[in-house]
């Protein structure tokens, strides 16, 4: 947060250096890899391809850049590729089996220059296989080669480059041994996900050179080919899309609204009818959004469709994925376009829920539909932490004529399983109410766009769906209370049918989608100021449940504070906000806020966190609790009626922790139309850490002194006041610096530019030398004086020799006449008991 003019403290970062390699291990989603090749081309050369493998070792690989080495000047760039192995064999005969898949002109200052290519590339490779890969320039001079024989020429134990072909023409009779790409290959483990394909018919007309469809997603998909009818003869098919996520409506006679994403040449059709695209796609439509595709054709003997729908007519559609017709003409890019439906297939792929990231939607769709009946009881289970969001139902309509109904869904209120709550309609909160207008057939529809409930590993969500008339669909089941379907999070658990709040009459399968979150991961600890989050948004990682209000989200935690309340000291710049008072008369609320999880195994773990609460009557309360990894312990709890506090609380987390090491916090607010909850500044050091007294040298453990240093009132910095002292000096005179302590004790003396706001961290005392954020692995006008090179602790470390007092002098840095400098030292009694000593500031003299 921004530091205020009277100088608002800071975390103590200095006293957390000797951890630095621990706090920086964050959680990372999906780590990012680059696999550099040697650069020792020649100067000259007149090659304009380069064809190489690349093979995937013990994982699923996708390829998502390449950096190119290239001689000075403009060239046009092509990337291509094949999936059936590389260029080994005489694949560079011919573009047969190749695809491009990016296009661009470039311009490099230099030869040998690394050009960094923004081509979206998506390219999976199983591990144990390979993937050929082809660059090409049109340059004078080509691709930078160097010479060399079909082996490996870079590898880094999960990817590994094998020595291609390359000759001066693209695609030429005669290929030449031993042209290796020379750059950087940008990739990442990923499992593949699975393939699905989708019909969009098989009607064939003649004539059309272009048909346009759009792409709309309920899920994220990759669009990875294409199958289309096509008539005799020899082919030449490019598939463009659009460039940006964007439906290709309005756009037909746009050329620079389209980027090309694959060609075929020599397609040859000798019998009309359905064929395989020889075009390796990568189209990636996000869930909720539309991508436009288009398919031109050379010949003129083409089938691509009806020629007979409106351009917003359905041609396919599935539970994921729907294609609609859009227009086609004789000419490309131009002239009339007439509306045709597309003949063919569409295959896709979801991405995997193994590879998604902190704050994403992820997907999890039953499979089962058949019986027809008014609602239902069903569990959701966790195995990690999630947010449950987007909820849809399975509504099967029985007449040809649209009918209207209402859907409601009930959540257990205090959360776990459903069984011996279904009589009790006082155990329900409804969380979402819609009208849906249910046509003839199983569809999905949505009746929650968030459900904004959270959910511990382990932990049971109750729901209860209930819709006017009888037009919900589910299949039949055996057992309630086994799992109907899973993914590695989540698990919906077979239900009974409901007849509202009543004795259930039989098991069922529920047909039903369920999207959640994932929470973040911090490792040893996490610092958040919530600068990033924005209106109901949470920051990256944590997540936001209301479990009750009216409002699904707008009655949780908010980072906008929308009843303009007023800001005290201790919060800055942008803070979190429970406001029971702005939520309103008869809307009495219940929301967490979740925290990234992190690992308490490693030692004692320390909260620390700044908080206005403000409370009225009651039964209002706020509490802080900790995930042990089997319930949530409570380690801070106020209720009104209680004086406002403005404060930075510190606590202890360490027992009620017990060594977790997936253990996450919760900020609970529960209120009816009482005052508010403020929170900033939240930080976790998790790993080994018991702070020491600050403010007075502990005798047993060690003693600090420079020059003979005094404070204010004359006392030294042996006498045990608090400080801070002071000393002067001349740059061109060693400062001595002195301790006591115990035989063999490690020190560590750090120094830093001298701020006159000392830090107060009750009750571990003060610290303000500047330092290292390990959070951020920035330094903050902090420096380690002093090596050592004992085992057993980092080498910026020395120690106190077997008498018990170690004096050293130190060449003070120069500075400017005046300046004051600010000297501390962290003595350790083990590598998890620290004392920090006095600070002494030590103004340079002429």
């Amino acid at each position: 947060m921004p530091t205020p003019p009277y100088h608002r403290p800071s975390p103590p970062r200095a006293l957390l250096s000797f951890l630095i390699v621990l706090c920086l291990l964050a959680g990372l989603a999906r780590a990012q890899y680059v696999l550099v090749t040697p650069l020792d081309h020649p100067v000259s050369g007149n090659n304009q391809a380069c064809a190489f493998d690349a093979e995937a070792q013990t994982d699923d690989l996708l390829i998502t850049g390449l950096d190119v080495a290239l001689y000075a000047g403009g060239q046009w760039l092509e990337i291509w590729t094949r999936s059936d192995g590389g260029p080994h064999g005489d694949q560079l005969g011919s573009n047969t089996g190749w695809t491009l898949v990016a296009s661009d002109l470039v311009y490099c200052d230099h030869d040998g220059q690394v050009f960094t290519t923004t081509f979206p590339l998506d390219l999976p490779i199983t591990a144990g296989s390979k993937r050929g890969l082809l660059v090409t320039s049109d340059h004078g001079n080509g691709l930078p080669t160097r010479a060399g024989g079909p082996s490996v020429f870079a590898q880094d134990g999960r990817l590994t480059l094998r020595d291609g072909r390359g000759q001066a023409s693209l695609f030429g009779s005669t290929p030449v041994v031993g042209d290796d790409f020379e750059g950087q290959v940008r990739y990442r483990k990923e499992s593949l996900g699975s393939q699905q394909s989708l019909a969009m018919g098989s009607v064939q007309t003649y004539g059309n050179r272009q048909i346009y469809f759009d792409l709309e997603a309920e899920t994220e998909i990759v669009v990875t080919g294409l199958d289309l009818v096509l008539g005799t003869g020899q082919h030449d098919i490019e598939i463009w899309a659009t460039k940006s996520l964007l439906s290709g409506a309005g756009l037909e006679g746009q050329f620079g609204a389209w980027r090309p994403i694959g060609r075929a040449t020599g397609v040859s059709v000798t019998t009309p009818g359905l064929v395989r695209i020889p075009i390796e796609l990568d189209v990636q439509v996000p869930a909720g959004g539309a991508r436009g595709l288009t398919a031109v054709l050379s010949s003129t003997a083409s089938a691509l469709g009806t020629g007979a729908a409106a351009p917003t007519t359905v041609a396919a559609q599935d539970a994921f994925l729907t294609v609609r017709s859009g227009g086609a003409s004789n000419a490309v890019f131009g002239g009339n376009f007439v509306p045709s439906l597309p003949a063919g297939r569409v295959h896709y792929r979801h991405p995997p829920l193994d590879a998604i990231s902190a704050g994403t939607t992820a997907t999890l769709t039953g499979t089962n539909g058949g019986a027809v009946i008014p609602g239902y009881f069903f569990d959701v289970q966790a195995s990690d932490f999630l947010r449950l969001g987007k909820l849809e139902i399975g509504t099967l309509g029985v007449t040809p004529t649209p009918v209207a109904r209402n859907c409601k869904v009930y959540a257990l209120r205090s959360g776990g399983s459903y069984v011996g709550h279904e009589t009790s309609s006082g155990d329900w909160i409804e969380v979402a109410s819609t009208n849906l207008s249910i046509g003839i057939g199983l569809s999905l529809k949505t009746i929650a766009t968030d459900l904004a409930l959270a959910l511990a590993p382990g932990e049971k969500q109750g729901f209860l769906i209930l819709m006017s008339g009888s037009n919900v669909a589910a299949a039949s089941g055996t057992t309630p209370g086994a799992i109907s379907f899973a993914d590695s999070r989540l698990a919906v658990l077979e239900g009974r049918y409901a007849t509202g709040f009543a004795t259930p009459t039989g098991a069922i399968r529920p047909y039903l989608r369920v999207a959640y979150q994932t929470l973040g991961s911090a490792a040893q600890g996490f610092r958040e100021d919530f600068e990033t989050a924005t209106g109901l948004v949470p920051p990256s990682g944590w997540l936001s449940e209301v479990r009750r209000g009216v409002n699904r989200v707008a009655d949780g935690w908010r980072w906008d504070n929308p009843g303009s309340r007023f800001v005290p000291a201790t919060l800055t710049g942008t803070f979190a906000i429970a406001d029971s008072d702005w939520a309103g008369s008869g809307n009495p609320i219940d929301c967490a806020l979740i925290s990234p999880r992190f690992d308490a195994s490693r030692g004692p773990v320390v909260l620390s966190f700044a908080e206005y609460y403000r409370s009225y009557n009651g039964p209002e309360r706020v509490d802080v609790q900790v995930w042990n990894g089997s319930t949530w312990v409570t380690v801070y709890t106020a209720m009104a009626p209680s004086p406002a506090s403005d404060r930075i609380l510190s606590l202890d987390l360490t027992a009620a922790a017990a060594g977790c090491p997936n253990a996450a916090l919760r900020f609970r607010y529960q209120g009816d139309y009482d005052w508010y909850w403020m929170l900033d500044d939240v930080t976790v050091l998790a790993g080994g850490l018991v702070f020491g007294d600050a403010q007075r040298p502990q005798l047993s453990i060690g003693e600090f002194d420079l020059n003979e240093a005094k404070e204010a009132n004359g006392y030294g910095v042996n006498s045990g006041f608090p400080g801070p002292y002071y000393a002067q000096g001349n740059v061109s005179v060693p400062a001595v610096f002195s301790w006591e302590g115990e035989p063999n004790q490690p020190v560590m003396l750090l120094s830093g530019v001298w701020n006159p706001g000392l830090f107060e961290l009750f009750p571990q005392g003060q610290l303000d030398i500047g330092g290292y954020d390990p959070f951020t692995a920035t330094f903050f006008d902090l420096e380690v004086l002093g090596d050592g090179t004992q085992p057993g602790f980092l080498n910026q470390l020395f120690r106190i020799p077997a008498g018990g007092r170690l004096e050293l002098p130190f060449n003070l840095p120069v500075f400017t006449t005046g300046n004051t400098y600010n000297f501390q030292s962290l003595v350790f009694s083990s590598i998890q008991n620290i004392a920090i000593t006095n600070p002494v500031i030590f103004t340079v003299d002429p």
